[in-house]
């Protein structure tokens, strides 16, 4: 559970916007900064630990291959996170991202 927070601390700091990243720097002398390696790395040692745990970390680890270009990756990992069972409302948030991921990741 600590590696997919960790994670998603990444990957949202990584996916800033221009605006978010002037704002963080308004706030903070030194702004936070992770790159998408790093979260994608973390949602990895997620899964490793937990094989088939969460159906959104396997989406994240999804989202962050298709954010590296990682086309394939990326589909591999959102039809691994489609095959799994719902257990919770956020597994079913996450199975509906995965669907519309999977579509637009075959109209590239």
């Amino acid at each position: 559970m600590c590696f997919y927070l960790l994670g998603r601390w990444c990957y949202e700091v990584a996916t800033l916007d221009w605006l978010e990243k002037k704002a963080a720097a308004a706030l903070y002398q030194t702004p936070p900064t992770s790159t998408l390696h790093d979260a994608l790395e973390n949602f990895l040692k997620a899964e490793e630990l937990s094989p088939g745990f969460s159906k959104t970390v396997r989406l994240y680890i999804a989202k962050c291959h298709k954010e590296l270009g990682n086309i394939s990756d990326a589909t591999n990992w959102t039809q691994l996170a489609l095959k799994m069972t719902t257990n919770s409302n956020d597994d079913e948030t996450s199975k509906l991202e995965a669907e519309l991921q999977l579509l637009t990741d075959t109209k590239i």
